[in-house]
């Protein structure tokens, strides 16, 4: 018992150095205040799965196709902004890309940045609709083990991304994803029109390995 205790009260004291060296220009941030926020968005999206396929099996799909095409250009917009921003930073700032330390202070440029990794956490808290609409379209077969994981691990890392390195090297990484996320988000809002658009979509292929590579990478 001893040493549960010990172990216990290790973590602990990890966990209160580790927020005490937090990034304290996030702290204010929305979700960012405290790990709570990150365990109940995730918490809510495994209750969402499980109870969503219970709901929807042996039930008639949801014909929401319009309401689809809208969130995948929401989402479009929404990653080429951030991936346009990153850049911008990047090329303003005159960052390496090999080693570029995160600047901390209040530097218009370095805000920015924190702006736009804290506005990427936020995007993958808002992906876990593909998750949704997945469920409601009778789309079932795509809600894998590893499509769950996915969401409910990007979570997480984003969350650590903005509360403790919000700046430098980081922006490669949100610039690479934005970039996939603006085909993939392309391709679902054009298959979204129906099968009247397949054949515009021949590069879903291509799509597929490039989302693999990203995989690979995180």
């Amino acid at each position: 018992m001893n040493v549960v205790d010990e172990y216990l009260d290790w973590m602990n004291r990890i966990f209160k150095t580790s927020m005490e060296r937090a990034d304290p220009r996030v702290s204010s941030m929305f979700l960012m205040s405290s790990v709570n926020g990150l365990l109940y968005v995730i918490i809510a999206y495994l209750i969402l799965v499980h109870y969503g396929l219970k709901i929807m099996k042996g039930r008639n799909p949801f014909r929401v196709n319009g309401l689809v095409f809208v969130y995948d250009w929401i989402m479009v917009v929404m990653n080429a902004y951030m991936l346009y921003e990153s850049i911008a930073v990047a090329f303003n700032e005159n960052y390496s890309l090999y080693c570029q330390k995160v600047d901390y202070s209040s530097n218009p440029n370095a805000l920015r940045l924190v702006r736009v990794i804290w506005l990427f956490h936020i995007s993958k808290v808002i992906e876990c609709l593909d998750t949704f609409f997945f469920i409601i379209r009778g789309r079932t077969h795509l809600v894998t083990w590893l499509h769950v994981y996915h969401h409910c691990t990007m979570i997480p890392i984003t969350w650590a991304g903005v509360k403790w390195v919000a700046g430098g090297e980081i922006f490669q990484p949100v610039a690479v994803n934005c970039t996939i996320h603006v085909i993939m988000y392309s391709y679902y809002a054009f298959a979204a029109l129906g099968p009247k658009w397949r054949k515009y979509l021949w590069w879903k292929r291509y799509l597929t390995m490039l989302q693999m590579k990203m995989e690979y990478l995180i």
